[in-house]
């Protein structure tokens, strides 16, 4: 790869931050838990999370950086990279603190 001094630069970036990131190959396939830090597993016994990103990442362009968000206000941002079937992801983060009166609406919601 000719950006991977690049990439690891950032993601080292990243570590230090404390924000999670990873690298996905054929997303169609499989994706490994911890693109979540294994919340979902641990929620619900998930596997495989194909269904979590599945169609976000199957409509990714080049070039572009998308930004999206889950269920739990968990925020991500991924890219397509340049060579073959792969994604840099990073997230989950959080864009402010939570309070304990949101942490428990969002409790009463998801149930």
């Amino acid at each position: 790869m000719e950006y991977e001094a690049q990439l690891h630069f950032l993601r080292r970036l990243l570590d230090g931050m404390h924000i999670h990131s990873c690298i996905i190959t054929n997303p169609e396939e499989s994706i490994p838990s911890e693109i979540d830090l294994h919340l979902r597993k641990q929620l619900f016994r998930l596997n495989n999370y194909v269904t979590f990103l599945q169609n976000p990442m199957a409509s990714a362009k080049n070039n572009t950086i998308y930004r999206f968000f889950d269920e739990y206000d968990c925020n991500y941002i991924f890219l397509r990279l340049p060579t073959g079937n792969q994604y840099f992801f990073m997230g989950p983060y959080l864009l402010s603190f939570p309070s304990e009166s949101k942490i428990n609406r969002k409790a009463r919601d998801l149930q």
